[in-house]
């Protein structure tokens, strides 16, 4: 069964003579040390333009930490090695020791619409490895990285990547659990529905040992139409934390049959999922879409815009936007256009460089859309990751 719940200030908790934190203009110390054959860093292709995508494809940290030693961490290079940083010294680092070649690099780097390799220290002794075309690696490192059971446990040709995972073990039972996320194309029929294109899956997959052997033992699919902020697997096994702009469900568990009534997650006071817009960004100006009658005309078109305010809709009482906008715009370079039964509104931006959560404060109905320019930006914004130059920069990573 899923559900939500609202995170609530427990005010007992709050020191009433707290007197706010001081602001050090200290400098962090920063260790780098220049690395041999790059990073292997992955570009979203055409058919990922979705926010979705970019949130779970676009942005990655190619560094991975080890919860069990504070002093290390790791990267993938070009040539599909797992690379060990260590902090040394009080201020130093090493060049870096390959401690693990992912398999077939030949055949498997070149898939199309692979992800990032991912990786998920679960334990002093094991670690899982994603290589983002559909393979997981359960790896032992108690000496060298050794591969324990390999699987493709979403089937064939199902790119994911590692979310979260961890290692419970008992004197009869060693299970490994994890979470995988990919995106899929949705089945909704209406395929003019920009909204609905693409649905997020959490596949929360559990894996039993004994004696050496492995077998999948347990498979929960979740699905949503946004990509988690955040989403982990609850220690005692019994569920999932997501933080998410929508909600999830359960639509599969190999062990008990999901209802629908059970599973389905649905916000209070809210009747049709569908989105009553959708909208797009860039750095100066914003893209409104709505859906109106096709007899509709211009003369039966509401837009009155103050620099912060908005009162937009139908003569007939249909409220599209109405109430203060986000951030001001600039009045003379936003306008509406209506073409049929597509009515698509214009705001110039008043300061650019600003990127809007939302059109009007408190207004969540619609469904935001990459704008390709936002996607090229953020490729921009990476490539220096696919340079020969890079550096590493551990901040912070003594204990």
């Amino acid at each position: 069964m899923a559900d939500t719940c609202d995170l609530k200030v427990d005010r007992s908790k709050i020191d009433s003579n707290f007197d706010g934190y001081k602001l050090s203009l200290d400098n962090f110390p920063t260790y780098s040390v220049p690395i041999d054959n790059g990073i292997d860093a992955v570009k979203l292709t055409e058919d990922q333009y979705s926010l979705q995508h970019i949130k779970a494809f676009g942005i990655h940290n190619h560094l991975t930490s080890d919860p069990w030693h504070a002093e290390s961490c790791y990267y993938v290079n070009k040539n599909w090695q797992v690379v060990k940083v260590t902090i040394t010294l009080e201020a130093a680092i090493d060049n870096g020791t390959i401690v693990f070649h992912i398999p077939n690099i030949s055949s498997q780097k070149s898939s199309p619409n692979r992800c990032h390799v991912t990786l998920c220290f679960i334990s002093t002794d094991y670690v899982l490895l994603a290589d983002g075309t559909g393979w997981l690696h359960v790896i032992e490192r108690k000496q060298n990285w050794q591969i324990r059971h390999s699987c493709q446990p979403l089937g064939e040709n199902t790119p994911f990547i590692l979310v979260d995972g961890f290692d419970t073990t008992s004197t009869d039972t060693h299970l490994v659990d994890c979470l995988l996320l990919h995106i899929t194309d949705s089945q909704s029929k209406d395929k003019d529905d920009k909204s609905s294109q693409f649905v997020t899956k959490l596949e929360w997959i559990s894996f039993s040992e004994n004696e050496g052997s492995w077998s999948l033992c347990h498979h929960r699919i979740l699905e949503g139409l946004s990509t988690p902020d955040y989403a982990c697997i609850e220690r005692s096994r019994n569920g999932i934390i997501i933080a998410s702009e929508k909600p999830f469900k359960f639509i599969f568990d190999s062990q008990n049959p999901v209802k629908e009534d059970d599973s389905a997650v649905k916000p209070e006071n809210t009747q049709d999922t569908t989105p009553a817009y959708t909208w797009s960004q860039n750095e100066e100006d914003i893209a409104v879409q709505f859906t109106v009658p096709f007899d509709t005309t211009k003369a039966d078109v509401v837009y009155k815009l103050s620099f912060n305010y908005i009162e937009f809709g139908l003569k007939d009482g249909t409220h599209f936007l109405h109430g203060d906008l986000h951030k001001g715009v600039d009045l003379e370079g936003s306008t509406w256009t209506l073409d049929g039964s597509r009515l698509e509104l214009t705001l110039s931006k008043a300061d650019s460089n600003n990127m809007w959560p939302n059109i009007v404060i408190g207004d969540h109905r619609g469904q935001m859309t990459a704008d390709p320019e936002v996607v090229d930006k953020i490729h921009e914004q990476l490539a220096h990751l696919t340079s020969d130059t890079l550096v590493i920069i551990l901040l912070a990573i003594l204990r």
